[in-house]
């Protein structure tokens, strides 16, 4: 990935970030607000190769953590985890089309959930994360819709980054 295009996703995982603490938290109810950097995270790991995806994922992780209150490298551990099964997953299985990536953010954003909940009970963090399924399914499918909206935005803006200009031939 060109320097541009990481800086470009980078600042909207930040706005993203910045407009899901504030608009999107008002607009939706608690369990049906979705976690729209997990998205852009999968959507890294099934198309990007390289560096790339794991800084993104490592930023994002990084993010999550300053803005969640959690100890710090719970987001962080969470995210890279996930970016490199999504890695493994798009290597194996064909996640080119719509229904295959709703599944995947559907699954990913559980097993995200669960593994929040352990990594609290583990650090006896002061804001435990409650083991209700219905909550977490509720979560999960809130991502999978967000699926829905993003990745045909992403693919467009990834085609407007990465698509190398026609060279101009004079004559």
């Amino acid at each position: 990935m060109k320097l541009r295009g990481f800086v470009m996703f980078l600042l909207l995982g930040w706005l993203i970030l910045i407009l899901q603490s504030t608009v999107v938290s008002y607009i939706t109810y608690g369990v049906l607000q979705p976690e729209l950097l997990l998205v852009i995270l999968v959507h890294g790991g099934v198309y990007r190769r390289g560096a790339d995806g794991v800084l993104l994922a490592l930023s994002y992780g990084y993010l999550l953590d300053l803005f969640s209150g959690r100890h710090f490298g719970t987001y962080l551990f969470i995210y890279i985890t996930l970016f490199f099964l999504a890695r493994l997953l798009s290597v194996r299985l064909l996640l080119q089309t719509r229904f295959m990536q709703v599944v995947l953010i559907f699954a990913f954003s559980f097993l995200g959930e669960l593994i929040l909940a352990a990594l609290s009970r583990l650090t006896a963090a002061p804001q435990g994360v409650s083991l209700e399924i219905s909550g977490m399914l509720a979560r999960a499918g809130a991502n999978a819709v967000g699926v829905l909206l993003l990745f045909p935005f992403l693919g467009w803006l990834e085609r407007r980054i990465w698509v190398k200009p026609k060279t101009l031939q004079y004559g």
